[in-house]
């Protein structure tokens, strides 16, 4: 399990996250404060002390105010009645339709793909496990906007050999030309230009580049204490972590400057950016 999400209104969102930071086998994670301010869907991020399993307390499902139909896909979350048996308790989980809608718009309008690969396995899985009924979930995706979104997704899953894709969403030549080449680009750039990327990417999204620079500055003054400790050979607790400061600045400096080199090749051709306004309903006809 990479990690777990918890959906709630608003108001019992924030009930959530202060129950678990008061409880003693949950702390906030290490990293989670890495920001300048909190993020706007989910609240600082938690950790279960003795299995380190990150837990997210969601208030919202997309950061990208752009996408004008989250609110309805999180009605439909929180109206779902699918249940899992786990530690044998019944858990009140998403159902297999709109999990998977949230998948993909997770994965696209919300990462830009540049979560990796790992919308591909989880389709795979989800498929296997559940059968869907397409017609109703392609009405659904046309309903949210997300039609755009699941057919490139069904591209790129197909592009890799995929067999779980259904006759309803039959192969588009126009997306294998547009836009395929900029979306694998920017899921198989890996972990480190990823998170270079988001290293550039102001918190507040309407912020621009004052956000991004007032962010890169903040965290250059707010260094993990993990990275310390581990760069300077001692405990996450100790003080002799603050010897590997300069070295962090160092390293820091270097990576920003490579971020923001890879970030001018990503976007040299136009084409992500042109993706991501096609995914929210810009320019070629769905």
């Amino acid at each position: 399990m990479r990690d777990v999400d918890l959906l709630l209104p608003p108001e019992q969102a924030a009930r959530a996250q202060a129950f678990l930071l008061a409880h003693e086998y949950y702390r906030l994670a290490p990293w989670a404060t890495d920001k300048t301010v909190e993020p706007a869907h989910h609240f600082w991020n938690l950790q279960d002390i003795a299995m380190e399993l990150t837990i997210e307390v969601h208030l919202r499902l997309n950061a990208t105010p752009r996408w004008q139909h989250e609110h309805k896909l999180i009605a439909r979350i929180l109206e779902s009645e699918s249940t899992m048996r786990v530690s044998a308790r019944e858990i009140r989980v998403t159902d297999p339709i709109t999990n998977l809608l949230h998948l993909v718009e997770h994965a696209t309008l919300h990462h830009a793909f540049d979560n990796g690969p790992l919308i591909l396995a989880d389709l795979h899985y989800l498929v296997r496990r559940h059968q869907i009924n397409w017609p109703s979930l392609i009405t659904q995706a046309r309903e949210l906007d997300l039609l755009r979104p699941l057919q490139l997704i069904a591209e790129i899953a197909r592009a890799f050999g995929a067999a779980w894709i259904p006759s309803e969403l039959p192969p588009r030549a126009d997306l294998q030309h547009l836009f395929l080449p900029a979306a694998c680009r920017a899921m198989l750039q890996g972990d480190q230009l990823a998170q270079q990327g988001k290293m550039l990417r102001p918190v507040d999204p309407g912020s621009g580049k004052r956000g991004m620079w007032r962010d890169a500055l903040w965290r250059a003054l707010h260094p993990d204490p993990r990275q310390l400790a581990l760069i300077a050979g001692v405990g996450e607790d100790s003080a002799w972590r603050w010897v590997a400061l300069p070295r962090w600045l160092v390293d820091r400096a270097t990576k920003y400057l490579a971020a923001r080199r890879n970030l001018r090749d990503l976007l040299k051709d136009g084409a992500l950016p042109e993706l991501q306004g096609w995914l929210l309903g810009e320019g070629t006809e769905r």
